[in-house]
This record gives C-alpha cells, sequence and structure tokens, in this order.
C-alpha cells in the first residue's frame, strides 16, 4: 500500500523574521488499486475481528459472555449453516460449530462469507465514493484497531506458553504410547512440552510482539516480529496438520497489513542501502489533548489486555497442574493378573480385554494399556475416602466400578466391569525414560540421536 501520508519540508525563519505559518498538511495521493484495496482490507477485518473489542469486557476470571458477544455468536450458529445448506448446497448440514478446532467446515464457510461480504462492500463503496482520493484518518483509526486485536490475540498466544497451559510437560500416559500411534499434532505438542524451554521462548517472542503493538511508535517492529512469528506457527500448523491453519493464517496476515505502508521504505534501506526519512503520520485528531488522551487510551487498554491475558493464562495453567495432581495412586502400574468373569486372563497379545498396565496421572484421568499397545483414555471418578475408583471407557465402551487395596508397591483392584466380576492384581513401575533422563548438555562429544 502506498504512504498515506506526506508532509511539506519546514523552513526555520531567521532570528528577527516575522513568523511564518505552519506549512499545511499535503494529503498524498492514493493509487485506484491502493483504494480498492483498503476498502477490501477494510471490510473484510473489520467483519473478522468481531465481537472485538467488546469480547473482553468481562471481569478477569469470569467466564460469563455478555449479551451482545452470545447474541452474534447465535446469529452466527444460524446464519452460516443456512449459508452452507442453501447457498452451497454441502452434501451435509453444518452441526459442528467453533471448538479447539478452527478449520472445521463453519469455519471455512464463514470465512468464504466474509471475502464475499468484503469483495461486494468494497465494490459499492467504490462506485459511491470515486471521488475521493485517500483514506488517511480512516486507515489510522483501522490500524489502532486491527493492532490492538492483534496484539491481544499475541500476548495470549504468548502468555499461555509463558505459564505452561497450552503445551505442559508429557501426561505419564504419552510415555507409553507407541510412536507409531501418535497423530502429527501430538508430536508438535510432545516436542513444545518436552522442551518448556523452547515453548517459553516462542512465548515470550509473541508476547513481546503484542506489547509492542499496544504502543504506536513500537507498533511496525510489533507488527513484522508478529508476521515472522506467526509466518512460523503456520507452518507448524500446515506441516503437523494443526487445525488453526485458518487463524494462524489470518494473524500472519494481519501483521503484514499494518506493516504494509512502511514496506517499501524498509525495502529501500534494507535491499538498496538507502537512506530514508522518518515516517511523518498525519494525527488522527487535531487538537493536543486530544492526541495525548487517544495515546494515554491505547496505552490503558493494552495493559489491561495484557493484565487479562496474562490473569487468564496462568489460571489456567494451575487448572491443568490440578487435572495432573499425583493423588495417592499416581504413577504407572504392570498388571500381574486379570481376572474377568471368574476366568484369569493371560498376558496374550491377541487378548484386547486383558490390562497390560494401568496409568494414574491425575484425579479424573486413568490410562488402560491393553494388550495390544493401543491406549485406551478413560474417566475416572476417584472416592479415597472409601477407597473405590469408577472407570468409564468411551472406546470400547465399559464402566468398572471398584474398590482398591494398596500395599506398598502393590495394588489390588475388585468389582465388577459391565456387571462381570473382576479382579486384578499390579504392582508399581518407574521406567527411566530418555526423553525425561537425557537432561541437557553444553558439551556433547558426539551426537546423541535416538
Amino acid at each position: 500500500m502506498n504512504s498515506p501520508t506526506a508532509y511539506a519540508p519546514a523552513v526555520a525563519a531567521p532570528a528577527g523574521a516575522p513568523v511564518e505559518p505552519e506549512p499545511a498538511h499535503v494529503e498524498a495521493r492514493w493509487s485506484l488499486a491502493t483504494r480498492v484495496l483498503f476498502r477490501f482490507a477494510f471490510a473484510y477485518f473489520g467483519l473478522y475481528v468481531l465481537p472485538f473489542p467488546i469480547d473482553l469486557l468481562h471481569w478477569p476470571g469470569s467466564d460469563y459472555v455478555i449479551p451482545p458477544v452470545r447474541w452474534y455468536m447465535e446469529a452466527g450458529h444460524k446464519v452460516v449453516p443456512w449459508f452452507g445448506k442453501h447457498v452451497l448446497h454441502l452434501a451435509s448440514d453444518i452441526t459442528v460449530f467453533p471448538n479447539g478446532s478452527g478449520d472445521t467446515t463453519y469455519n471455512w464457510v464463514s470465512t468464504l462469507m466474509g471475502l464475499i461480504a468484503a469483495a461486494a462492500i468494497a465494490l459499492i463503496w467504490t462506485a459511491l465514493d470515486r471521488k475521493r482520493l485517500q483514506y488517511t484518518r480512516l486507515h489510522g483509526w483501522f490500524q489502532i484497531l486491527v493492532r490492538m486485536w492483534l496484539g491481544s490475540v499475541l500476548v495470549s498466544y504468548g502468555a499461555f506458553k509463558l505459564f505452561p497451559s497450552q503445551f505442559p510437560p508429557p501426561y505419564l500416559a504419552r510415555y507409553f504410547e507407541r510412536y507409531g500411534d501418535s497423530s502429527p499434532m501430538g508430536i508438535l505438542w510432545t516436542l513444545m512440552g518436552a522442551s518448556q524451554g523452547y515453548s517459553f521462548f516462542s512465548g515470550a517472542v509473541e508476547t513481546l510482539a503484542g506489547v509492542l503493538l499496544f504502543v504506536p511508535a513500537t507498533a511496525l517492529l510489533g507488527a513484522l516480529i508478529g508476521a515472522a512469528a506467526m509466518l512460523n506457527v503456520f507452518a507448524l500448523n500446515m506441516g503437523f496438520d494443526v487445525p488453526v491453519k485458518l487463524y494462524s493464517f489470518h494473524l500472519m496476515m494481519a501483521g503484514i497489513m499494518i506493516a504494509a505502508p512502511d514496506l517499501p521504505r524498509l525495502c529501500n534501506f534494507l535491499m538498496r542501502g538507502r537512506a530514508i526519512e522518518p515516517r511523518a503520520d498525519a494525527p488522527l485528531v487535531s487538537r493536543r489533548w486530544a492526541r495525548r488522551t487517544l495515546l494515554g487510551a491505547q496505552l490503558v487498554i493494552g495493559a489491561y489486555l495484557l493484565a487479562l491475558l496474562l490473569f487468564s493464562s496462568h489460571r489456567q495453567s494451575r487448572m491443568i497442574a490440578e487435572f495432573g495432581r499425583k493423588t495417592p495412586n499416581y504413577g504407572a502400574w504392570a498388571v500381574d493378573e486379570f481376572m474377568l468373569d471368574g476366568v484369569a486372563r493371560p498376558p496374550l497379545t491377541t487378548d484386547p480385554e486383558r490390562w497390560q498396565n494401568f496409568i494414574v496421572q491425575g484425579p479424573t484421568g486413568a490410562v488402560i494399556v491393553p494388550m495390544n499397545g493401543t491406549l485406551d483414555r478413560c474417566q475416572a471418578k476417584l472416592d479415597e475416602a472409601h477407597n473405590a475408583i469408577e472407570i468409564t471407557s468411551s472406546q470400547p465402551k465399559w464402566s468398572a466400578k471398584l474398590t482398591y487395596r494398596r500395599e506398598g508397591d502393590k495394588l489390588t483392584f475388585e468389582g465388577t466391569r459391565d456387571g462381570k466380576p473382576v479382579k486384578i492384581a499390579l504392582h508399581r513401575i518407574d521406567p527411566q525414560w530418555l526423553l525425561k533422563t537425557r537432561g541437557f548438555h553444553w558439551v556433547n562429544e558426539f551426537p546423541f540421536n535416538r
């Protein structure tokens, strides 16, 4: 995009000479392509960031969704499926709404709707506003909106890595999973979680970019760092099939869009070695007190978003820590004896019902490793007062109500599984996995790559 501002040069008056009025600001004319592109970008990203910023208006720690945001979400849940069914004629109705995956059919259809709406708005806008030669002030206000939105997202991304909630250390059951049974996304999550130092570093880069975007004077640097960070995230999402491809791509493009007016100047300096003049921005408001108020408002909002998102990420990290809280039976257990419906089941790899290992990794989670080695992640309700546990498996579906007796490193379960009596004898094990024990070394005489 062409630089939206330019100033006439100022010349100092000689001593004693009458003071000349300050030269008027000269608005640079934008090319037709620039004007059309701005109208499209304004419409598309203006729609995309909704319902920001009102979606952040809540008390820290509260999950309450204010009515305007809830109405906006409910409207989307009606309009997008209708568009998919009656306009796109999709083979099946849209029933899955935004969740942990940002690449659902809903998201793709919503993105297509945004592109169509932005193109229509830009076309109508161009037809009705043919005489305007630039949008300097509107561009400035638009930059503030996108900067604050992108800054809040980057701080959120970063904060959830500074406090290890997005990539916590691998859970105990992950070490028992066969490498080939991991999904590409699971491998990435294990990689990031196993290296808390790298995860913290990437979070610090994203947080830094977000904070820089909150401050007008450092926004360009924040946009460049943020765009580079999101390019890396987008590449990881593409390479490891992480379902946040659409979102990370938009974040990268938002950073590029913020930096776009300065890219020609940066290219002249970095690629051609030419001296460049400082950028001269046209003030969005004319009075000095109004400019100071606008700057203060951006800094206050940025500080609020930073505090809110850091608090939220810390709160979530504590919730994750609670999920992994060590109960009395925490750890990995090997099954010595397994009796189901009065029949002893030998440890045969052809028996899908016999357990090989039982893993307790929190108050509500239990993982069973059958003889075939495929992990069965279960829900567990622990009643420590009565030494009882209720285990529910979703695939294959079964439930068991058991009491347990523990003597040192020995554990015994007795009860019923789907109405059939079951008795299981186990002993605690403590494998020394290389992923946990290898550690970090400054000096490596030879590569240790296993």
